[in-house]
């Protein structure tokens, strides 16, 4: 097998190269197969560290491409980085280099999975041969196409940025070293830093380091032409036109290229020295592990530390340990978090924007309440308009009110349910759903009471089992009925005015088979919700939409904050209790 590998793989060009190959495969055999012979030969398991098997490997198949960063083209006045070669030259690489590549990486990680020391996503070594699966192991020394591991107690402040940063190298040699942060998204997009292609305008773009002014691109497009093969499954820059033509015909996918603005550059020997003193951990990986998805663009340019502690316990060991010692020191935010949530669930007013807010803020710490108030309030505003264009702005029923609150805030402002990405977890912020017209039904409704309360009017949310509604108390138009009636409002369809028995029937899958009366139903299904089931429901919605999402490390990060929020109900409970 390996003999066939090395045959498919090596293409010898002159006699050298033919006299050569047998002594690579005994080389090969000898430094590659005997620790896994000898495994199974002695009677004790293998004591042999990863990043040895890992060393072997590498020093016999070594790195198979170098050169400098390549040429590039300027677009509307910002450079974006093409190939470094013809694309003769290219195919030439491509043809003679990738399968090969590919055997040794793929081989490579077998062997030291056989150790048990490789980290992947599938519980059998066949994965590996999947192109979108996801491992990685740790390596002595940096190659061409890893991952460097940042130690976030090797930076200040004066280099926060890569505190926590994962770089993928696409440049290793005695030249130096050339990589670009993979997990630290900026809120731009490439259409804002370079005119290209119509399908890459509104990418997110990634601060790739604080060196040069150039927007670059890495993707997993083997077709693009003038694309520079880093490793299998890796490529650096190439023809944007004809990969937007790829995406836009269907053959490529726009979750297949990330854009970095910027790169980071290492001297001759010097990111050998930062490994040596552990300022960095190089780490082999899958395609894949390069282009999970990352968190969502902020309003400030952020570093996605959740891929970072992906990565880490993924390595196990003491990688692991190390992610466990940053979040413990994280706990220590999470602590003001939990204060927080108790200031919120504590107050005298239950405003639950306030804690939409705070959930908001679990990803965007730019996200303010003053920020919010901002938009509710202009919204607010427009309805009084509405309201005194209609002669109803200070004897104005409840009724009254509701139908001016619909017509701004559905028909004037736009805010409508997202049907077509329900689960999007964007759905979930408030500052999002303000953005971007588009929400699921708890937030909506957070919204439509929020601005409810700034009209006088108290409405309160219907934790109903399958949809959030908002529930008031009607007194007809003009006060007509001697009694208030409750009505319902569904805000995610445009605010759809409900009976008590519109609403039951709405929920008829969940109410009891026994002789209820419509209300004892109505004080078992739509009674009103508390603020913290509210939020629990809103942190849920983020568990479950990052998960299908495939998000991991947003599920777990809401996970985190649900369980901060349940620790400080429990702090509040007791300090009443206490009083």
């Amino acid at each position: 097998e390996c003999q066939g590998m090395l045959q498919s793989g090596f293409r010898p060009q002159s006699t050298a190269c033919s006299v050569l190959r047998p002594a690579v495969v005994t080389a090969l055999f000898s430094l590659l197969f005997l620790p896994a012979t000898l495994t199974y030969m002695l009677p004790c398991p293998s004591s042999v560290h990863p990043s040895m098997i890992a060393k072997r490997a590498s020093c016999v198949l070594g790195r198979l491409h170098s050169g400098g960063l390549g040429r590039g083209r300027r677009e509307g006045g910002r450079r974006i980085l093409m190939s470094g070669m013809s694309d003769k030259q290219n195919n030439e690489e491509m043809g003679m280099e990738a399968d090969l590549d590919e055997d040794w990486r793929t081989f490579r990680a077998k062997l030291v999975w056989s150790e048990g020391a490789v980290a992947e996503t599938e519980t059998s070594s066949d994965a590996m041969k999947q192109e979108n699966s996801l491992w990685l192991h740790q390596l002595p020394i940096p190659e061409r196409g890893c991952l460097m591991l940042a130690n976030p107690m090797k930076f200040g402040d004066s280099q926060s940025y890569f505190s926590k940063s994962i770089i993928v190298l696409i440049e290793y040699g005695v030249m130096g070293t050339v990589g670009f942060i993979n997990n630290r998204p900026t809120p731009h997009l490439v259409g804002e830093f370079a005119q290209t292609h119509r399908a890459f305008l509104h990418c997110p773009l990634f601060f790739g380091g604080p060196v040069g002014e150039t927007v670059h691109v890495l993707h997993r497009v083997a077709t693009v032409k003038g694309a520079r093969l880093i490793v299998p499954g890796l490529y650096h820059g190439g023809d944007l036109d004809h990969a937007g033509s790829l995406v836009e015909s269907g053959e490529a996918k726009l979750e297949d290229f990330r854009f970095f603005y910027k790169h980071s550059s290492w001297g001759p020997g010097q990111l050998e020295d930062e490994v040596k003193q552990e300022v960095w951990f190089p780490a082999a990986c899958s395609s894949g592990m390069i282009f999970r998805p990352t968190a969502i663009a902020h309003a400030h340019t952020h570093t996605d530390r959740s891929q970072w502690h992906f990565c880490m316990q993924k390595l196990g060991g003491d990688f692991l340990k190390l992610s466990q010692n940053v979040r413990l020191e994280e706990s220590l935010s999470s602590n003001e978090f939990v204060t927080q949530w108790m200031t919120v669930l504590s107050a005298e007013e239950a405003r639950l924007e306030f804690g939409a807010v705070l959930i908001a803020r679990v990803k965007d710490h730019s996200i303010t309440q003053a920020l919010i108030d901002i938009e509710l309030d202009a919204i607010a505003q427009a309805v009084r308009d509405e309201l005194s264009n209609n002669l109803f702005e200070k004897s104005a029923t409840d009724d009254q009110i509701i139908q001016a609150l619909n017509k701004v805030l559905f028909e004037q402002v736009g805010i409508q349910g997202d049907r077509l990405d329900y689960y999007n977890p964007m759905n979930s912020y408030i500052h999002q759903v303000l953005k971007r017209k588009r929400g699921n039904p708890i937030t909506i409704s957070v919204i439509y009471m929020a601005v409810a309360w700034r009209l006088g009017l108290e409405l309160t949310g219907v934790n109903s089992p399958r949809h959030f509604l908002v529930q008031f108390k009607s007194t007809g138009q003009g006060g007509s009925l001697s009694e208030p009636v409750y009505k319902y409002v569904d805000p995610f369809n445009g605010g759809k005015l409900l009976s008590l028995e519109e609403a039951l029937d709405k929920f008829s899958m969940d109410i009891p088979d026994d002789d209820s009366s419509p209300e004892q139903l109505r004080r078992s299904l739509l009674s009103p919700a508390p603020a913290l089931k509210v939020y629990s429901r809103m942190l849920r919605n983020l568990v479950i939409a990052n998960t299908l999402k495939g998000v991991e490390d947003d599920a777990v990060l809401f996970s985190e904050a649900l369980e901060a929020l349940e620790i400080a109900a429990q702090n509040v409970a007791n300090e009443e209790h206490s009083q």
